[in-house]
């Protein structure tokens, strides 16, 4: 019989979550995200509705590489965006609405691509994730847990996924080549059919990355919103980012001033109040000091063997004098 092991056992940690090929829905929480400039941000009407906005999609990178703070702050995750209805493109620039996969329950394609399978099928039935441009950048809190999250995507459908994505790229890049490398810019705003790039790239270029929150409970939300709607807040927020820095910027540069002020006169007063026994005692010095010092001085001046007396040992001094009479 063997005897029982002593050692304490050591448990495998709990899993990260989310991780890759994970569902999530998740919104941005503005107020969060701008936290570091110490403001209220619902002060702003304009950030009232952003955080009551609805989107989905699975985890598709985590940005940061090997990490060991992963529950101490927010980590930086790209995400593979999906959006619902029917496939669109951007026509002017090259990109087709083949340029999408559907995701399960979804099985429609305009070219007839194999659906991207779920562990459990959607709770909404039009989705689509697109190649060019699919993947956004968020921040989130992770944690671990022993959940598992109830949609996810397998690692050999990550992969298909990611071949179609090369496909798409690779016809993307060369239909971009053929008209000289340049995109055409499209209002957004006046054809709301087509996927905004400008925008997209717009937040990609800029700062901060939103925070969002987020939930594996995707049957809570009945209807995501389009991603496009994404991108419109998330250029609001770095907007009021931008100018919540510059105030801070500014407001941090007059305290400066002010302090710098403050400490001029400051010095200001001590030095007068240093200055002041100063003057008081050389009032009060005697004349018969004073002529003394003249007098010293004279005999330094006009003497250079007073000069040599001074730093001779005693007994050099009365030899001198003695060869002098």
């Amino acid at each position: 019989m063997t005897e029982a092991s002593n050692q304490p056992s050591i448990s495998a940690p709990l899993p990260l979550l989310p991780k890759r090929g994970d569902f999530i829905v998740f919104w941005i929480n503005p107020t969060a995200t701008l936290s570091e400039y110490g403001t209220n941000v619902t002060e702003k009407p304009e950030m009232l509705d952003i955080s009551s906005r609805k989107y989905a999609g699975y985890i598709y990178l985590l940005d940061e590489g090997l990490v060991f703070d992963e529950t101490e702050r927010p980590l930086t995750f790209d995400i593979q965006w999906i959006r619902p209805g029917t496939p669109v493109g951007y026509q002017k620039q090259e990109f087709l609405p083949t340029m999408s996969q559907p995701v399960a329950p979804n099985t429609e394609h305009p070219s007839g691509r194999e659906t991207l399978q779920v562990s459990k099928p959607l709770p909404w039935s039009n989705c689509y994730q697109y190649s060019i441009h699919g993947l956004v950048k968020i921040k989130l809190w992770a944690q671990r847990t022993d959940e598992i999250p109830p949609y996810q995507v397998s690692g050999a459908d990550l992969s298909r996924a990611s071949g179609f994505m090369r496909e798409d790229g690779v016809e993307f890049d060369l239909a971009l080549k053929a008209r000289g490398g340049k995109l055409i810019e499209v209002d957004s705003t006046k054809v709301p059919t087509e996927l905004p790039i400008s925008l997209m790239a717009a937040y990609e270029d800029d700062e901060p990355v939103m925070l969002v929150d987020y939930t594996f409970d995707l049957e809570t939300v009945k209807e995501v919103d389009d991603i496009s709607q994404f991108f419109q807040d998330a250029l609001k927020v770095q907007e009021l980012g931008k100018e919540l820095k510059t105030n801070a910027i500014e407001a941090a540069q007059r305290a400066d001033a002010e302090a710098y002020e403050s400490l001029g006169v400051a010095n200001r007063v001590a030095e007068y109040a240093k200055s002041r026994p100063k003057k008081s005692f050389a009032r009060r010095s005697t004349n018969g000091t004073r002529e003394k010092l003249n007098r010293l001085l004279k005999r330094i001046r006009q003497s250079d063997f007073f000069i040599i007396r001074l730093f001779l040992p005693s007994s050099s001094k009365n030899t001198q004098e003695k060869s002098s009479t």
